[in-house]
């Protein structure tokens, strides 16, 4: 949850990753797109481009 609001406010996965305690970026994206069906990038564009 923590990682997707830091997204949501326009953070990139690298900086998310390291603020919420993944090893790096990889790591950030293979939970959370186990978790969410999605990329961190692909999510963050998703919310910037208002779901479109």
């Amino acid at each position: 949850m923590r990682a997707r609001s830091l997204l949501e406010a326009g953070m990139k996965p690298a900086e998310v990753a390291g603020i919420v305690g993944f090893a790096d970026q990889a790591h950030l994206t293979r939970w959370f797109r186990r978790v969410t069906g999605a990329t961190p990038a692909a999510y963050r564009n998703s919310v910037q481009d208002g779901g479109r």
